[in-house]
């Protein structure tokens, strides 16, 4: 059922809006016209059919069961894709013709677009009335409607609630006759409809009347192309008219009608969403309930009770943040969206409001770590400073329900009232109807655990929804075996599938700098319309065009005068009316918001939320460049708005070093796409501040990444000379080859080498070379009484001893291989896979593996890029230990360079990357985030290392005890002789040649296979896994998991020493900073603001090694509780357990 999954990859074959389906099965043919009667049927169905082909039973030849399968296809898309346009602006010729004519087309075009559910609501629930056949197809596309298009719930409901209360089936005073006739009237009516259609179409107008009989869920021939098409007309005629009469004769007979039947199938998939944990599915369903409460089709009490049980998850015993939080949101959204509905029947006001107690004494009780994740640092006096700095998180919605609340619990304004959306004639009907429909009584599931084959209860229990397995019946001792049975029919595509509906996995803190143009975050309405937008976001990832065409056109799904401002018509919306006054009453303001300013907002806050955003920040610099490109006039004012604010909250240091640095990352992004235009001379003031203040780090970083994504040249010329020689640097990125200088003593040597390498010369070669160039500088006996001192000996080319010969070597050798690879990342991969036995056998102890990371990073030395790059490689073919890097980041005075090393090397550029102060508390320039960078990756591969080991050892756990089972189910079966035969030991195998560890090694011979006689087992021997046992799977985790405590250990100690060492000059500063702190201040500034995004990201790994941290690194260097190092590790490790 690829169709469950529409946006992973299921629905996109039909039309899925998520996936934009839309282009491929045809515009025209998504609008509900195309299927009872209007213009452009013809045109949307062929395009979305395709050219037809030749052959089969319609021209003669094979090939028709194929033709019939893509004409079932055809429809089923066209089918989904005309329920997610429901309400969507028509794309026809006439808009596009429009486009460039002048105000008065434009204004006749976007009036002619206006979507009226009042008058279009009929026409549509008819037409899915007339879907009976396809009535599973319809089910499953609803499920999609209500969980992939938040933004039309109100309307989805109104449609839900039309069918329900105006059902379109005929009444039993009809006699055969009037069947007859109302199945003639039908069938011609679609087919004069088609026929209007391909009058209007360039379509084979064969395409167009097959696609409005097909919206009569009939099975129907396709028309041919010969001499005898009007006798084979006829007949399929006849066969029409019998199949519309059979159809509503059973109709009539059973009195089903699709509106119940979607209903019952959405509380079905309500209660499957829950037991799967699928918490956004479960939100956005309560959401649609609390619509139907407006209808009165569901029963408030019913509902009432719903919430009740997930209030009920906030009274269990030492609940998690994560788990409460999220049946928090459920009950806080659901009383937004239903308003004063929820309080009708009896009791309705009791009820309600013990629901809004039980949620507010949660929340005082609640106990999370802020500081960590807080976009906005605390410091005394600054909240003042700059007041529209605010966060949204869980508090503020708490505080929304008070207000919702306090204000009598009316519903957000901006949301469309469904009643409103339904014809006036309904309105009666539904003020005298009372609600029959009770919701389920429900138990919310436990959290989601991970079983023993590495999967989590919830995708298993989704993977066997969806494949029909039926529940576990085997006894406790056989549950673990179940659970991996369980866990092998888990696929990729399920475990997408359950992220998608589950949502981020709780509410994080968000920042927001707009006060005045953008709803309160402690508003009911600021709470509904940014999960709204937050929810498009996340699900419309793998389509950011479609993401920002609906983010774009937002105000279409909302009351009219919600959004205003020179991107909105101020007549768009779903219901009300330009002329209402609802947007201020008494003070508060209900709407008329920039929706500009909202999106860029959201958009860009989400893309900062600590400790990491939903999906990649590349994501969302795409997704804003999308919503640019939708209206730069009015988005840049907005886009230039949230630049100056944030940069503005950099003067005082109030913004956390890492929202600093992805605000930097985006906006970077964001100039390049656009022609690098920006003011940059509101900053010249600020090229005067110390190097490491935020604001000049900020444009230093932005001006790095913008040379990344063009080119030096090109960059420099967009800018100001006070800010070019402020931030960018004097030369390119290009390499500083130690060796290239006319007077350096070993420059023949290097360029020789170089020459080697190209050639690809041997590694026998390489290494006789070189030892024979070993054997030229190290000094004897005589040499030590010719030289006085280092200097001297350094101008013949002399060292030491042998170990600065040593270092030596290893500096020319791996500059030249930097050299050689250069010129692209391809070419350094290749130098670095020929020599890869050599440059292991260069490393071979730890004091040369950090000698080689100087070596790079002084040829790199004008790229910090490129040194990421690198040392991600050595990491990755083990040339060097994650320790290694960790130790040289923290301790670069660690090693004595020779002189002849440090001669000429990337240390004496300007804006050296590799330079280190050795007398200074903070050695590293802290202030330029790739230092960070580094030390993150470097966590990052090795946390990547224990998890790929962890599901080996997973998996081969699963296969033995696959393998038990199946010997224990043969004993149980009476097998006794085979199960004997199967647990006798094989036969030792002759013992294969081993791979080479190395590509540069020779592969040994295979030995010879001895011939042995032939043997019939009564069961083959088990064949040895290409992985090995889980036993040896153990042993490796364990010595990762070793490495993994070591490397977090030497980040912990790393930065708790530098912390130290800088502590005075923070605390000196006072608790404000400002344009005259110091620069040694700001660069313990940035030591504290990596150390927390260090124990932020890694508090789980940093938990589970809290007593060795805390005995051998805090211990020491951070005895006080109030010690920075030491706070903010226990925050950490209180972060890890919420």
């Amino acid at each position: 059922m690829a169709y469950n999954s529409p946006h992973r990859g299921g629905y996109g074959a039909y039309g899925s809006p998520a996936r934009g389906g839309h282009g491929g099965g045809g515009y025209g043919g998504a609008q509900p016209q195309a299927y009872y009667g209007g213009a452009g049927a013809a045109a949307g169905h062929a395009a979305g059919r395709g050219p037809r082909r030749s052959g089969g039973r319609y021209s003669g030849g094979g090939g028709g069961a194929e033709q019939e399968a893509d004409r079932i296809a055809a429809k089923i898309k066209s089918l989904r894709s005309t329920l997610f346009r429901w309400g969507d602006p028509h794309h026809g010729a006439g808009t596009d013709a429009a486009i460039g004519q002048g105000g008065a087309a434009q204004q006749q075009a976007k009036q002619e677009e206006a979507f009226n559910a009042q008058s279009e609501m009929h026409s549509f629930a008819k037409w899915i009335e007339g879907l009976w056949k396809d009535r599973e197809e319809v089910k499953a596309a609803w499920r999609v409607m209500i969980t992939e298009q938040p933004h039309k719930l109100p309307l989805h409901a109104a449609l839900l609630g039309y069918m329900l209360l105006a059902p379109a089936t005929p009444t039993k005073s009809k006699d055969a006759a009037n069947k007859k006739e109302d199945a003639d009237a039908t069938v011609a009516a679609a087919t004069g409809a088609a026929v209007n259609a391909q009058a209007n179409s360039s379509a084979d107008p064969d395409d167009s009347a097959e696609a409005d009989l097909y919206s009569l869920g009939q099975g129907q021939e396709e028309k041919g192309h010969d001499g005898e098409q009007t006798a084979k007309d006829e007949t399929s005629e006849s066969k029409r008219k019998r199949s519309v009469a059979e159809e509503l004769e059973a109709r009539e007979k059973t009195y089903e009608t699709m509106g119940p039947l979607i209903l019952t199938d959405l509380i079905k998939a309500f209660q499957l969403w829950l037991d799967s944990r699928m918490w956004r599915n479960v939100r956005l369903s309560l959401h649609l309930f609390a619509c139907l409460l407006n209808l009165r089709v569901v029963s408030a009490q019913s509902f009432r009770d719903l919430l009740g049980s997930f209030a009920s998850v906030l009274d269990e015993p030492g609940v998690s943040a994560a788990r409460g939080d999220r049946a928090a949101i459920c009950v806080i959204e659901a009383l937004c969206w239903a308003g004063q509905d929820a309080l009708a029947g009896e009791a309705g006001d009791g009820a309600v409001e013990a629901l809004a107690d039980r949620i507010g004494t949660y929340g005082r009780s609640r106990k999370v770590e802020v500081e960590l994740i807080s976009p906005w640092l605390r410091y005394a006096g600054s909240a003042e400073e700059d007041s529209s700095l605010r966060e949204e998180s869980f508090e503020s919605a708490v505080t929304a329900l008070e207000n919702l609340r306090a204000g009598g619990w009316q519903r957000p304004a901006f949301l469309p009232v469904p009643l409103e959306l339904l014809p006036p004639a309904l309105h009666a009907a539904v003020a005298s109807r009372e609600a029959d429909i009770e919701l389920p009584f429900i138990l919310v599931p436990p959290d989601e655990e991970e079983d023993a084959g590495g999967v989590t209860f919830t995708s298993a229990s989704l993977a066997a929804a969806t494949n029909g397995a039926s529940h576990l019946k085997h006894a406790s001792k056989r549950r673990m075996v179940a659970q991996q049975k369980r866990a092998a029919a888990t696929t990729k595509g399920e475990e997408e599938k359950q992220r998608a509906g589950a949502g981020p996995p709780r509410l994080s803190r968000s920042a927001r700098w707009f006060a005045e143009s953008v709803p309160s975050s402690t508003s009911p309405s600021g709470l509904v319309l940014r999960s709204l937008l937050a929810d498009v976001v996340d699900l419309y990832e793998v389509n950011r065009k479609e993401c920002a065409r609906i983010l774009f056109d937002f105000a279409r799904w909302c009351r009219v005068g919600t959004f205003v401002g020179k991107s909105v018509e101020p007549t768009l919306g779903l219901c009300g009316d330009v002329e209402d006054e609802w947007q201020i009453v008494d003070g508060d303001v209900r709407g008329g918001w920039s929706l500009d300013d909202t999106l860029v907002e959201t958009v860009l806050s989400i893309a900062l939320q600590l400790p990491t955003p939903p999906h990649t920040g590349l994501f969302y610099s795409c997704l804003l460049r999308e919503i640019v490109t939708l209206s730069p006039q009015t988005v840049a004012p907005a886009i230039g708005k949230s630049v100056r604010r944030v940069y503005g909250a950099m003067r005082t240091g109030r913004a956390d070093g890492e929202v600093i640095r992805r605000f930097g990352d985006w906006f970077s992004v964001h100039l390049s796409n656009f022609a690098f235009q920006w003011a940059w001379k509101e900053w010249i003031p600020d090229m005067s501040l110390p190097s490491a203040h935020p604001r000049k780090a900020f444009a230093r970083r932005v001006v790095e990444l913008e040379v990344r994504l063009a080119y030096w040249e090109r960059v420099k010329g967009t800018l100001p000379p006070e800010i070019a020689e402020g931030v960018l640097p004097a030369q390119e990125p290009t390499p500083t080859f130690t060796y290239a200088a006319e007077g350096h003593p070993h420059r023949e040597a290097a360029l020789a080498l170089i020459q080697s390498f190209r050639a690809r010369a041997t590694a026998q070669v390489i290494m006789a070379n070189m030892d024979a160039l070993k054997t030229q500088i190290v000094p004897d006996q005589q040499d030590d009484a010719m030289y006085e001192d280092a200097a001297e000996a350094a101008n013949d080319g002399k060292v030491r001893d042998e170990r600065e010969a040593d270092i030596l070597v290893r500096d020319i050798i791996f500059q030249a291989i930097l050299s050689v690879g250069s010129r692209s990342f391809s070419h350094f991969l290749n130098v670095v896979e020929r020599y890869h036995a050599l440059l292991r056998q260069l490393s071979s102890t730890p004091e040369l593996r950090k000698a080689i990371l100087a070596s790079v990073v002084r040829f790199w030395a004008r790229s910090p890029q490129w040194v990421q790059i690198v040392f991600d490689k050595l990491l990755q073919y083990r040339i060097v230990e994650p320790t290694d890097i960790i130790d040289f980041v923290f301790q670069p005075s660690g090693i004595r360079f020779p002189d002849l090393v440090v001669m000429g090397s990337g240390d004496g550029v300007e804006g050296s990357f590799s330079r280190v102060d050795s007398a200074a508390k903070i050695p590293r320039d802290w202030s330029n985030a790739s230092w960070w960078d580094i030390v993150r990756l470097t966590v990052e591969k090795v946390n990547g290392r224990v998890d790929q080991v962890r599901k080996r050892l997973e998996a081969l756990e699963r296969e033995e005890a696959a393998e038990e089972e199946q010997r224990a189910a043969a004993q149980v079966a009476g097998d006794e002789e085979r199960a004997k035969a199967e647990q006798e030991p094989a036969p030792a195998p002759a013992p294969e040649p081993k791979l080479p560890l190395f590509p540069g090694a020779s592969l040994p011979p295979r030995p010879p296979v001895a011939a042995s006689p032939m043997k019939t087992p009564s069961a083959p021997p088990p064949a040895k896994k290409a992985q090995g046992t889980s036993a040896e799977a153990k042993v490796a985790l364990e010595a990762i998991q070793a490495e993994q405590r070591k490397v977090m250990l030497g980040t912990t100690r790393g930065f708790a020493m530098l912390l130290k060492a800088s502590q005075g000059d923070l605390s000196s500063a006072g608790p404000m900073l400002d344009e005259h702190t110091s620069q040694e201040a700001w660069l313990a500034w940035w030591v504290r603001a990596w150390y927390r995004d260090f124990a932020r990201l890694f508090a789980k790994q940093l938990a589970a090694s809290n007593e060795t941290i805390t005995s051998l690194v805090l211990n020491e260097l951070a005895p006080l509780e109030s010690d920075a190092a030491r706070d903010i590790f226990d925050r950490a490790v209180q972060m890890a357990s919420e």
